[in-house]
């Protein structure tokens, strides 16, 4: 299974307005299934409202990319199609096991959905 960057501007609009969201801790996770031609498709963020500084925002997306790409189960996603997206929302930096720990509770939490 392959999964794609979220770069599609219509796509994100589209998933913020008719998107439904689970969060835990400083991690929220907002989704949209529907049929997308590149199967799934996933992003990051940071507020900047949170984060001014763009370093900031820039290690923050890299730390939950990095998370997403070592410790989440992709088989996990087998059976959605859709679109995800992924949002820090804290304003404290946290570090590599407290991303880990937030977005693998998101994610189960979202699985029981």
């Amino acid at each position: 299974m392959k999964l794609n960057k979220l770069k599609n501007k219509i796509l994100i609009e589209t998933l913020f307005e008719k998107g439904k969201k689970v969060h835990f801790l400083s991690v929220t996770f907002v989704y949209l299934e529907q049929e997308v031609a590149e199967g799934i498709m996933f992003g990051f963020g940071a507020s900047k409202k949170s984060f001014p500084k763009a370093v900031d925002r820039n290690r923050i997306k890299r730390l939950m990319r990095e998370v997403f790409r070592n410790d989440v189960d992709v088989e996990s996603f087998s059976s959605f199609t859709g679109i995800g997206f992924f949002i820090h929302n804290k304003t404290k930096n946290i570090s590599y096991e407290q991303t880990k720990k937030a977005m693998i509770q998101v994610l189960k939490k979202w699985r029981k959905l």
